[in-house]
C-alpha cells in the first residue's frame, strides 16, 4: 500500500444486523406508500373540483336559460319585506309549546 493512501473499509454496511435492514425495508415501504396515498388524493381532490366546476356550469347556463325564459323585458317583481314583532303568548300557548 502507498504511504498517502486512504484505506477505505467497504464492509461497513455489511455490518447491520437482518433486524436492521428489515427495519429500513419497512420504512421504505412505507415511505412510498405514503407518497402513493398522497397523489391518490390529490388526483381524486382535483377530479372532484373540476366536476363540481363542470356542474356549476351547467346549473348557471340552465339558471340564465330559465330567467331568460320567464322574464319579460321590463316586468320587474317587486317583493316586500315586513317584519314582525313576535307576540307575546298566552298561558295556554306556553303549556301547548
Amino acid at each position: 500500500m502507498k504511504a498517502g493512501a486512504l484505506d477505505v473499509d467497504s464492509g461497513g454496511m455489511n455490518e447491520l444486523s437482518p433486524a436492521a435492514w428489515g427495519m429500513i425495508g419497512l420504512v421504505a415501504i412505507a415511505t412510498i406508500l405514503t407518497m402513493l396515498h398522497a397523489l391518490a388524493s390529490y388526483y381524486r381532490e382535483q377530479t372532484r373540483v373540476f366536476d363540481l366546476r363542470v356542474r356549476v356550469e351547467k346549473l348557471r347556463k340552465q339558471y340564465a336559460k330559465r330567467v331568460a325564459d320567464t322574464d319579460e323585458p321590463g316586468d320587474v317583481d317587486v317583493v316586500e319585506f315586513v317584519e314582525h314583532k313576535p307576540r307575546k303568548m298566552s298561558g295556554s300557548e306556553k303549556k301547548a309549546a
